[in-house]
Formats: C-alpha cells, structure tokens, sequence
C-alpha cells in the first residue's frame, strides 16, 4: 500500500514539473496582439480570395474542422480548395476574436468567436457566428502560423 502511493505521489511531482512555466503577463500582451493582427491578415486575405497567402499563414501539417465539412489537412491541399473555393465565391468577411489564450512557449491555444460571411460571386449571403478552437505555432522566422482549427456555429437566437 506504501509503495502504491508513494508511487502515486511521484507521478504526481513528475507531471506538475511538465506543465510549461506560465508566459509573462507582457508575453501573453504581445502574443494576443500578434495573434490580433494574424486574424486581421486573415480576414483580409479571404476578402481578397488569395489561397497562396492565406496558405503561407498555415503549418504544413494543419488541420482545419470546418462548420459541416470533412476535416481538411496540409497546407498544399487546404491551398487548392481554397483556390477552387474562390473561383466560384466570394468571402466578405472571417473575423475571429480572442476570448481566452495560454501561452505554452512557441504554441498557443486560443478560443474565441468567429463572424463568416461568404457566398456565390454576385449573391449577399449570410452571416455564420461562431466559436472557435485553434492551436498556432511560431515558426524559426518568428512568425505566427495556423496549426489546429476547430470551427462549431452558434444558433441563431430564438433557436
């Protein structure tokens, strides 16, 4: 019985000594203001229908979850549908907010809430809200990069 939990105590000490040291609190500022001004690149690039560019803002190994769509992986592939995607539509507006971000060195997990706009060339559409869940990486060049993407729409009210 000893000897269960004193292993028990030492799986304990070696998991808390895993957990990352938390970010400055002027770490997490200039990290929420990078990733402010990613979102504002990102929206921006999807109003402009520039697959290349949005693909850049990617990991290579990326995964997207989109609303009501199969899971999209790569940045070469995401790239291609988005090109085929902007041939036939236009995007009006993909603003994402941050409500909560943890720092673990040169990832991050964030959450928030997303606006989507985008229908076929020559038609309004509607606006998509919702929540978001996504993993960025910073690369050797310092650069903020997608890496996980959950996407999962909020009701409309009254629903």
């Amino acid at each position: 019985m000893r000897t269960i939990a004193t292993s028990q105590a030492l799986i304990l000490i070696l998991l808390s000594s895993c957990r990352p040291a938390a970010p400055s609190s002027g770490e997490a500022t200039v990290v929420r203001r990078d990733l402010g001004r990613f979102h504002a690149q990102f929206d921006s690039l999807y109003r402009r229908g520039d697959a290349l560019a949005i693909a850049r803002l990617l990991t290579d190994s990326v995964s997207v979850s989109p609303i009501e769509t199969p899971d999209l992986r790569g940045r070469e592939s995401i790239q291609d549908l988005l090109a085929a995607f902007f041939s036939n539509y236009t995007v009006s507006q993909y603003t994402m907010q941050l409500d909560e971000l943890e720092v673990f060195g040169d990832a991050v997990y964030g959450r928030g809430t997303f606006r989507w706009q985008a229908a076929p060339r020559g038609q309004d559409g509607k606006v998509t809200r919702g929540r978001f869940a996504a993993v960025y990486r910073r690369g050797s060049d310092g650069h903020w990069r997608l890496h996980r993407l959950i996407e999962n729409a909020i009701p409309p009210s009254g629903q």
